[in-house]
């Protein structure tokens, strides 16, 4: 997240690049349109491997995506976390969408053909710590927030999120938009669901 970010203030074209999720979001859209009004794109797709695409994508679990992506883009998947299910989705779906066409080869060459020419002469120092440092640092980060009232705000955003997906829970916890993707307020949503 925070490098993505310093990258993008020191590269301007890296955004345009494909480097953010929205940016990707719509290559992926844009591909898959241009391909499928070519071909018909699940009669590109072999049967074996149409067989490994879940069918109704947008129930499919964690795990049964991530196994598919494993033997779709097997380097897609080795860059995603099983449990990052909007990204891994997102690879399937693009795989399918356009006939068998590889996330991680077109997020490839628009990185090959991105013109990387930094925007300011910086420097980049990167810190490290030991891991059981770091971890003490981030619990008492947590502990601070949430007697600074975290649950509470988490709640009031949930509820209005949750409103403009016209009511419906699951579709904005099963794909959340917007803030909903940000790490730490997600990983509320059982809780708030309860």
């Amino acid at each position: 997240g925070t490098m993505m970010w310093i990258e993008s203030l020191i590269f301007a074209d890296l955004l345009e690049a494909g480097g953010n999720d929205h940016k990707v979001d719509e290559i992926c859209t844009r591909e898959s349109k241009s391909t499928s009004q070519r071909e018909d794109p699940q009669k590109a797709i072999h049967d074996d491997v149409a067989a490994i695409i879940p069918k109704d994508m947008a129930s499919a679990g964690a795990k049964e995506l991530h196994l598919a992506l494993q033997q779709l883009d097997p380097v897609m998947a080795n860059r995603l976390h099983p449990n990052d299910v909007r990204k891994v989705r997102r690879a399937v779906r693009y795989y399918r969408d356009t006939g068998g066409h590889q996330l991680s080869e077109l997020l490839s060459e628009k990185r090959r053909s991105a013109f990387r020419t930094a925007t300011y002469d910086a420097c980049v120092i990167w810190l490290t710590c030991s891991k059981e440092v770091l971890n003490t640092r981030l619990d008492k980060r947590i502990d601070k927030m949430m007697a600074n009232g975290l649950v509470d705000e988490c709640d009031g955003l949930f509820q209005l999120l949750v409103e403009k997906a016209a009511g419906n829970i699951k579709a904005f916890t099963s794909e959340p938009f917007g803030v909903g993707q940000s790490i730490g307020f997600r990983q509320f949503f059982p809780y708030l669901e309860a």
